[in-house]
């Protein structure tokens, strides 16, 4: 089960799990993106089916549950890529602005694992989370390091999403639920086009793509992966049960200098 699976990242994770031989249902808000993946899948000699789904109504995510319980009798990965971007800075983001953020990082991904947790369970066989948050959710980068643009509200709620995957890792370990939380770094994907077209009305209606006639640094257009690259990474991590499914270990050093910072201040607190 892949929730957010008809474009982008979510996409490229359908396709990776099918290549191994799964039945995936691919579903997204897009009813028309999420046929054109199972599609994809289908002619690439794979078993999928394509559902809609609002992944901030928990009568629809209650729908899909049941469906997957009927076109596949069991689900043993559940895999969630939901999530919204856009510009936004911290000192101008309005409360309207929070709240689709939350509802769309953090409460989408508790309201998945609500629904489908029970399903996860019924077989007695070991099964498997994915949460999708970002290498946003590892570091804290101002805008001259990402592009030019201020993702402050985006990090804050990959942050939250990080701990909630690393806390409900504890929590599923005994039950034989594997829990890892995707940390993507730059990948070839629409969502910021996306989540503009599909805001909510509660939370300003669509609006015009923030991306429309910019163009990104070409040293970032060259560090974007392709987002069927994604798909073989973390079935890797899935097979592992790693905590955290990197996409971008080249990373590693700007992680490594932010908790050496952290580090450097548990010393200065601790010096009499």
């Amino acid at each position: 089960m892949v929730v957010g699976g008809g474009s982008g990242i979510g996409r490229g994770i359908a396709l990776g799990l099918a290549g191994e031989g799964m039945r995936v249902v691919v579903a997204d808000i897009d009813s028309g993106s999420a046929g054109a993946v199972r599609d994809e899948i289908v002619r690439r000699g794979g078993e999928a089916y394509a559902s809609r789904v609002d992944a901030t109504d928990r009568d629809s995510l209650a729908e899909l549950a049941a469906g997957a319980a009927r076109d596949l009798g069991s689900v043993h990965v559940l895999v969630n890529t939901v999530g919204v971007h856009t510009n936004a800075p911290l000192t101008t983001a309005s409360e309207q602005l929070w709240a689709w953020f939350v509802e769309f990082h953090l409460m989408a991904a508790v309201r998945v694992v609500q629904a489908f947790l029970p399903l996860l369970r019924g077989h007695g066989d070991e099964s498997h989370i994915v949460l999708t948050s970002s290498m946003a959710g590892l570091l804290a980068l101002p805008a001259k390091q990402t592009g030019g643009t201020d993702t402050g509200v985006y990090t804050t709620l990959k942050h939250a999403v990080l701990g909630y995957g690393e806390m409900l890792r504890h929590e599923l370990a005994s039950e034989g639920i594997g829990v890892s939380v995707l940390c993507p770094g730059a990948v070839a994907t629409n969502l910021v086009s996306t989540s503009a077209r599909h805001r909510p009305e509660r939370f300003g209606g669509p609006a015009p793509d923030p991306m429309a006639g910019r163009e990104l640094p070409s040293d970032l257009l060259l560090s974007m992966m392709s987002d069927e690259a994604v798909g073989p990474i973390v079935v890797r991590g899935i097979r592992a049960n790693r905590t955290y499914i990197i996409t971008h270990p080249e990373m590693a050093g700007m992680v490594r200098a932010r908790h050496q910072q952290l580090l450097e201040d548990f010393a200065f607190f601790s010096a009499t």
